[in-house]
């Protein structure tokens, strides 16, 4: 309960209160859980003040001062608040539905569960506060700085922010959907996991913001920056990016299907190991992207630009690349089986064991020179261009061939097995092994001549199924042939040590003979029997002797 005293002080009037508090610097006024209805309050000094549970209906409080205080569940509901400090207080649990605040310093106050529906915010800074768990649901924010704020866990349906700060905001499993935001700066800020489904984001600026796992479901972005944005686990399939601006965002590892990706500029993005398919990129820009191993198997792709982009290892069977720019593109082992790159521009490009099939298409291919090796090295041709048509016809000839590439060395056995294996089902193919070339990095090219007719690519299958079945069955005897050598080793290593056993105990033998001179026997016992076995000492008494002793053999001996 309130300090009567207190309270009839703060009834007097502002200037008395103000009076008071100058007075009494140490003294903290406690007002909980008053009434004050219809009281003229502008400019009162409530800071460091104890208000919580506090009722201001219809109360005046223009300019009042409510630094660093405690004004847990207090209620400003439908109140006029202009030009007031809240900063550092602690408004947990504050009512400001429906409110209309102006010109208010919310900066490093706690807001967790305080209530803004309805409320018109204009003009106001919550810069590094905390409203965490509140419910903001159909607010407006104009003119707000909500810089380095924390509003995880929000309630933000159906908000309004127009010209607004939220960069670096953490607005992680926010709930925004529905809502409207236009101009607004939330640059690096943290949503993932956040709803923004059915929310409008007209030119609002996303540059490095962290939008994984984001619901994206029928939000559109017209005009919006998703520079370097980080876009991880989301389904694209029902999200409308256009007029996005994506330039360097991140989408490496995604699964794309069903989004629709057609006119945007994904220059210099990341897309290594996306998945494509059933994906609508035609007409898009992925000017210097990085496209490494992904998958764009069986769609179309029409008018793209890949101008310096890296596809290295990527998946293009199939595909349809007609009027591509593919200019200094990097295609490095890429895999294009029945790809389509009629009319496309492939000035520039790096082909270093690409693998092609006599399906793939190069009718007007643009082309005025290709490098055989990264890092354009080995021109084709080594000066001057390719006159139009010499391209293609240089590699009509060369899709006579199937590359087999081995990246960890080759197990010749296996080779052997499964190369025989291929000739066997494949009679008529005029199988030949043409180059064996080290590629660096342990990278083998095996190129094997085959006839034009041939299906490269299932060629290409059942000598790579072989090879590793062979090389797996291998790899089993050399490990049962590693162990049964083990088990010799360990036998051997015995029998070695027992030999050393023995010398030791012979060095031990002539060692006690050279420290004994005497102890010597010089006898001749040839088809001698001794019972009791043999005696080697210096007196020998009679009782050391037994048995029957029969010494037939006496010719050695004399008389």
């Amino acid at each position: 309960m309130a300090n009567e005293e207190h309270l009839a002080i703060l009834r007097r009037g502002v200037e008395v209160w103000n009076k008071w508090r100058t007075k009494n610097r140490n003294l903290i006024p406690d007002l909980r859980d008053a009434t004050l209805n219809n009281l003229n309050l502008s400019r009162a000094d409530f800071s460091q003040a104890d208000i919580r549970n506090i009722n201001f209906r219809e109360v005046n409080l223009t300019g009042a001062v409510f630094k660093q205080t405690n004004l847990i569940s207090a209620n400003f509901i439908r109140v006029v608040l202009t030009d007031i400090d809240f900063s550092e207080g602690d408004l947990r649990y504050t009512a400001f539905s429906q409110a209309n605040l102006y010109k208010i310093n919310f900066n490093n106050a706690n807001l967790c569960y305080a209530l803004f529906n309805g409320a018109v915010i204009r003009n106001t800074s919550f810069k590094q506060s905390i409203l965490r768990k509140s419910e903001v649901n159909g607010a407006k924010f104009i003119d707000v700085n909500l810089l380095e704020s924390n509003f995880s866990g929000t309630d933000l349906r159906n908000a309004v922010f127009r010209n607004s700060i939220l960069r670096k905001a953490n607005l992680t499993e926010v709930d925004i959907s529905n809502a409207k935001f236009n101009e607004v700066d939330i640059s690096q800020a943290n949503l993932s996991d956040a709803n923004l489904s059915n929310a409008i984001f007209n030119n609002v600026d996303f540059n490095g913001a962290n939008l994984s796992g984001v619901d994206l479901s029928n939000a559109t972005f017209m005009g919006a920056n998703l520079t370097r944005v980080k876009l991880f686990h989301i389904d694209f399939s029902k999200v409308n990016l256009k007029g996005a601006n994506l330039q360097e965002a991140n989408l490496s590892g995604q699964q794309l299907k069903g989004a629709k990706f057609n006119g945007l500029n994904f220059s210099g993005a990341n897309f290594s190991n996306a998945n494509f398919r059933e994906t609508d990129i035609c007409d898009t820009n992925f000017n210097n992207a990085d496209l490494r191993r992904a998958d764009f198997r069986g769609i179309k792709m029409n008018d793209v630009n890949f101008k310096g982009a890296r596809l290295d290892m990527a998946i293009l069977d199939e595909v349809n690349c007609t009027r591509l720019n593919l200019n200094n593109t990097s295609l490095i082992r890429v895999q294009a089986l029945g790809t389509d790159f009629s009319e496309a521009n492939l000035t520039g490009a790096c082909i270093e064991d690409w693998n092609i099939n006599n399906a793939t298409k190069f009718n007007n291919t643009i082309c005025d020179y290709i490098y055989l090796r990264q890092n354009q090295r080995e021109r084709r041709p080594n000066i001057g261009n390719f006159v139009f048509g010499e391209f293609t016809k240089l590699f009509q000839k060369s899709l006579e061939t199937v590359d087999l590439i081995f990246r960890n060395g080759i197990d010749w056995d296996a080779f052997a097995y499964s190369f025989k294996k291929l000739e066997v089902e494949n009679q008529g193919a005029q199988l030949d092994v043409q180059s064996i070339e080290k590629k660096g990095d342990g990278v083998i090219l095996v190129r094997v001549a085959v006839a034009p007719d041939a299906d490269k690519a299932k060629i290409h299958n059942q000598f790579m199924q072989g090879y590793e079945f062979a090389a797996k069955a291998l790899e089993a005897q050399y490990q049962s042939r590693l162990q049964e050598k083990d088990a010799l080793i360990a036998k051997q290593e015995s029998q070695i040590n027992r030999l050393f056993d023995i010398v030791e105990q012979q060095g031990s033998v002539q060692k006690a003979l050279a420290e004994n001179p005497r102890k010597v026997s010089n006898t001749n016992i040839i088809n001698s029997q001794f019972a009791g076995g043999m005696v080697d000492a210096i007196n020998v008494d009679a009782q050391q002797i037994g048995g029957n002793i029969q010494n037939n053999n006496t010719e050695d001996f004399p008389n």
